[in-house]
């Protein structure tokens, strides 16, 4: 029994300028995507506009993300952060390096855009550490990275306690 459920997902468009950001957010979008997720870590002024440019494209409609993969301090993630928050950002993915849960707390406490580990959660202690010390609202899980399929539903499970949004990814 049962029936088919849509299952959505996003495109991501890697550190180019931020015209080829433009050009890819169009076609993404032409393509019927309802997601876009942005990659970060060339500098806060050139990240910024790449995403200018890409919400510019993409349009008010579809759900902007950004991933900035460990590569910021939480201070200068935080600068960042605030600078594209009026582009109506979805969530940034791990701003500040893998093991830095103290510059996650701080700055899940103070950014406008909501924070999403990723490289911090590889485990259902990971998640359960995350969380309870509030260094971020979101968890990305992915099969590889957890060891599984019974270790990321923990972390689910882990996550649903915390009533904490998930994102399920790959790593291709």
């Amino acid at each position: 029994g049962g029936t088919a459920k849509p299952l959505p997902t996003d495109l991501t468009i890697g550190i180019v300028s931020a015209e080829q950001a433009a050009d890819k957010a169009t076609a993404i979008a032409a393509k019927g995507y309802q997601a876009i997720k942005s990659k970060l870590g060339s500098g806060i002024a050139e990240d910024g506009h790449r995403v200018a440019a890409v919400r510019k494209a993409a349009g008010e409609t579809i759900d902007l993300r950004v991933d900035a993969n460990q590569g910021y301090s939480s201070h200068d993630a935080l600068a960042l952060l605030e600078s594209i928050a009026e582009f109506n950002i979805q969530f940034c993915e791990q701003p500040v390096r893998r093991h830095d849960i103290h510059g996650m707390q701080w700055l899940h406490g103070r950014s406008p855009v909501p924070i999403m580990a990723d490289e911090s959660c590889f485990s259902p202690a990971d998640a359960s550490q995350l969380l309870a010390n509030q260094a971020c609202q979101l968890l990305n899980i992915k099969l590889c990275k957890s060891g599984g399929i019974t270790r990321a539903s923990q972390i689910s499970a882990l996550a649903r306690s915390f009533y904490s949004p998930c994102l399920m990814a790959g790593m291709a």
